[in-house]
């Protein structure tokens, strides 16, 4: 087994074999400041420069250690965090703990910004009735859209003029989703979002906001509705590695464009045997929901997001093969939920947590609509899990004390209209309450509780992936972490030793 050091949780395997080509993110580094000439301190600010503000956060965390700047020299919104993220790799605990803290550390929402509510609704303009009309108007936008070219643009064998070739984007990638297949999805995630939606009132000055789709006024009667007619509807808990959407290409001139494996490395409070704490990289989790009939196909996801709500958004992503290729076990997927009664108790509890979290995120004004005090993806797909089935398999989890009785006290407040709706709602809702009540939490472990995290750890982690640490992961078959730390009886001076 390939073993690399902890200074490189980014390190890939050497014997990866896949396409396109990959470097490891310190390697494209190091190659680049060495072609620019530049001091590493004006390299990484104008590498820096180029990317969009909203990245800044996770290319924070990302960087090796070296390669970070100083918070003075951060724009001075991100200052603050810079001081958390300079010299540690985040683990839950402080994780958890710079979530909490986020409203102090980040300029205040913009007032003009839409709440987390009204991106539930999705605005008052119209959406297709039918699924005829929606498939149908995917297509126009396939019409409108200009064809792809057949393959990539050819990049130069050298980029012209001086300086820096990494970029912050995929360059040289097959193309992802057709403009048919994106729209489709997108109205798909807008209608179920609607549905939803209606358990928090009308809009102002519309009550026609929620609408109706297939003359069906909820998510449950939907999927029902889809399953007479013919579609085949597959939910399952997806996961793979995170990257918050970040990508990097270089390019080199004996290889052309190499793509840069981006990941987010954290602690996680294990031992090894060797006494050295165990790292992870942190997943991206979500339900994803497919729905499929012929040759048409329809990929949505619902999880809390980034883009500030708690719901459904469109299975868009770019495609990377060696991140997020749904055939080739990059995506880790478990429990196939096909049968008519797990699918309706599910899309209940999809609306009930996306109410009380949009709601809560709504009222108290929470940046990015609750994400991270509220959890991330990965707290609220676990949430689903545990109060559809009892358990979950997911980590880290990080929603905490005080945000679960917040998150309670919102449930309570609404049990009298979820209540009028229908008796399954209710019940949907008392199984979210049991859900915040037993869900695991990943702060600090000790004992039995250990071995429950490990495996949870193990089990939201891809099965297949370039990154080395995921491989020494799962290649861990130790169940009980503690024989990782009990002496050797064999080795000199230890206890029992001759």
């Amino acid at each position: 087994m390939n073993h690399f050091p902890a200074a490189d949780p980014l390190g890939l395997d050497p014997a990866w074999v896949g396409a396109p080509p990959l470097i490891a993110l310190e390697e494209a580094l190091n190659h680049d400041l060495l072609a620019s000439g530049l001091s590493r301190q004006e390299f990484i600010r104008r590498l820096l420069a180029r990317v969009h503000h909203s990245s800044l956060i996770p290319l924070l965390w990302l960087l090796p250690r070296r390669w970070r700047l100083m918070p003075a020299e951060l724009p001075e919104s991100l200052r603050d965090l810079g001081v958390v993220l300079r010299d540690q790799l985040l683990s839950p605990l402080l994780l958890a703990s710079l979530f909490d803290e986020l409203g102090h550390l980040m300029p205040p929402p913009d007032r003009a910004q839409p709440s987390a509510l009204e991106l539930w609704r999705g605005g008052r303009e119209a959406l297709p009735a039918t699924i005829a009309a929606l498939l149908a108007e995917a297509e126009q936008a396939s019409c409108r859209s200009v064809p792809p070219p057949t393959s990539p643009p050819t990049p130069p064998a050298t980029p012209a003029g001086p300086g820096p070739t990494l970029v912050w984007h995929n360059t040289g990638l097959p193309a992802g989703p057709s403009p048919r297949q994106c729209q489709a999805n997108r109205l798909l995630a807008r209608v179920l979002n609607r549905l939803g939606a209606r358990l928090a009132g009308p809009a102002p000055s519309s009550s026609e906001v929620a609408g109706r789709f297939e003359g069906c006024g909820t998510t449950a009667e939907l999927f029902d509705r889809f399953q007479a007619g013919g579609w085949q509807l597959r939910a399952r808990w997806r996961s793979s590695i995170a990257s918050f959407g970040l990508g990097a290409s270089l390019h080199l001139p004996e290889r052309g464009w190499c793509q840069v494996a981006l990941a987010l490395p954290m602690r996680t409070g294990f031992l090894d045997a060797q006494g050295q704490e165990r790292l992870t990289l942190l997943p991206h989790c979500a339900l994803e929901l497919e729905l499929s009939r012929g040759d048409d196909q329809l990929l949505v996801q619902w999880y809390q997001g980034t883009e500030g709500l708690c719901g459904w958004e469109p299975l868009n992503d770019q495609p990377r093969p060696w991140q997020n290729d749904r055939a080739n076990g990059t995506v880790r997927y478990a429990d196939a939920i096909r049968s008519e009664p797990e699918l309706a108790r599910l899309a209940r509890l999809t609306e009930v947590v996306a109410l009380v979290h949009n709601r809560l995120a709504s009222s108290r004004q929470l940046l990015l609509g609750g994400y991270g005090p509220l959890g991330l993806c990965i707290d609220s797909v676990a949430l689903l899990q545990q109060a559809l089935s009892g358990s979950c398999d997911h980590y880290p989890l990080l929603l905490h004390g005080i945000w679960r009785q917040y998150l309670l006290a919102e449930s309570l407040a609404i049990e009298p209209r979820l209540a009028a709706e229908s008796a399954a709602l209710l019940a949907a809702n008392r199984s979210y309450q049991q859900a915040l009540e037993d869900l695991p939490i990943d702060l600090a472990h000790h004992g039995s509780e250990r071995s429950n995290a490990w495996g949870r750890l193990r089990n939201t982690l891809p099965l297949v992936s370039p990154f080395a640490l995921v491989q020494r992961i799962q290649a861990d078959l130790e169940p009980d972490l503690e024989t990782d730390l009990r002496p050797d009886p064999s080795r000199p001076g230890s206890a029992g030793s001759g």
